[in-house]
């Protein structure tokens, strides 16, 4: 079977596990309502998704190279189905939360296979950069589709939302089913007694550590610190609509887009160590935008936008570089990226929680912060070149 197959599935893997695990948190008050629960427990079930997400990305992925991603991968999409449908049924606390418990086990591991399909089928390094800058724009998109469907539901039933999640679901398992059934490259499989050996060999490659910490700081400004502060920050300028916001959201992954495209047009010189450099230059100049713009939503506006360009830019260009240095263990190493993230992202949540900032204050902190850190990665890139 051709690799465009593979590709596609892994594409499909990636988009719909995003849009799964962004489907609750816009029907938090109907879901609260409905069962007659507080709005903090309802959070925290979302909360369990994000949790069981993260650590299943390591566990069913590191078992993707132990026992193969045929049979993984189907226990992992039958527990997303099946926690779909415990959530749209749940009728208690209890039932909810283990609804949310198997939505997050299932999915999780999602991305991670999907990576490590595309890079067991591309037959060099700049097919396997191209097919990679594809998975930062269906994971920017998929929370933009998720919160349409999610709104769009609401009108009929919020279980509905998950009843048709769960068909889409069903949809990509048996199409999993098919292409993985006539997939006749071999996987190179791990002894369960060699993988913390493999673990070891992942994180021994320098390269591909500093991306990965690249990666999970940049994604966690991304979508821990800007998708969920920005609605606050805008609001407290001036109200805004929902309408209005729901269109500054879609611009937001257009101009996101437009970052990938644009990495993808100089990716012959993605190696460059200058390119990570001209990048946070970008970013810089968004967070001086933001910092001389707070009491102007035009501005502020402006501002969020270049900064996602560059994000665009920077996160594919990351992802490419540090699968270069990979050529065993791609399930494993291919989890780290998703383990980077919720590690980063639950740090900065922690810090979010127990300081007394307002949200313009945390956005705008949080940010510099971060974009210090990528500078003192990105340099270390340049100083060994050199």
């Amino acid at each position: 079977m051709q690799r465009i197959y593979f590709n596609w599935l892994a594409y499909a893997l990636c988009f719909i596990g995003y849009m799964t695990l962004m489907l609750s948190p816009p029907l938090s008050h109907a879901i609260s309502t409905s069962l007659g629960l507080s709005t903090n427990r309802v959070h925290s079930g979302i909360g369990l998704i994000f949790l069981l997400f993260s650590l299943s990305a390591i566990l069913l992925s590191t078992l993707s190279d132990i026992l193969g991603v045929k049979k993984v991968l189907k226990i992992a999409q039958l527990t997303s189905i099946c926690g779909l449908l415990v959530t749209g049924s749940a009728d208690s606390e209890i039932t909810f939360y283990l609804g949310c418990i198997l939505i997050g086990s299932g999915t999780g591991s999602y991305s991670a296979i999907a990576r490590a399909i595309v890079l067991r089928h591309s037959h060099n390094n700049e097919e396997m950069k191209h097919s990679f800058s594809h998975f930062s724009m269906y994971i920017i998109i998929a929370p933009v589709v998720a919160s349409y469907l999610s709104r769009a539901m609401l009108d009929l039933n919020w279980r509905w939302a998950y009843y048709f999640m769960a068909c889409i679901e069903v949809v990509l398992f048996f199409s999993a089913l098919f292409i993985l059934s006539r997939d006749k490259k071999p996987q190179q499989l791990i002894a369960l007694k060699n993988i913390l050996s493999h673990f070891k060999y992942c994180l021994s490659q320098k390269q591909f550590v500093l991306n990965c910490a690249a990666i999970g700081i940049s994604f966690t400004l991304f979508m821990q610190v800007i998708l969920t502060n920005i609605h606050l920050v805008l609001s407290d300028i001036k109200v805004i609509s929902d309408i209005h916001y729901n269109l500054f959201l879609l611009g937001i992954s257009i101009i996101y887009i437009g970052g990938i495209l644009t990495y993808r047009h100089y990716i012959h010189l993605s190696h460059q160590a200058y390119m990570k450099i001209a990048a946070l230059l970008l970013l810089s100049v968004s967070i001086a935008g933001i910092i001389f713009s707070h009491n102007n939503l035009l501005y502020m506006m402006i501002s969020i936008y270049i900064m996602c360009f560059s994000l665009g830019f920077f996160i594919p260009l990351s992802t490419g570089a540090a699968m270069i240095y990979i050529n065993k263990a791609q399930g494993i190493a291919s989890a780290l990226f998703t383990f980077a993230f919720a590690l980063t992202s639950s740090i900065f949540s922690f810090i979010e929680a127990h300081s007394q900032l307002s949200s313009y204050q945390y956005m705008l902190s949080a940010s510099i912060i971060s974009t210090l850190l990528l500078f003192i990665i990105s340099f270390c890139f340049f100083i060994k070149k050199n």
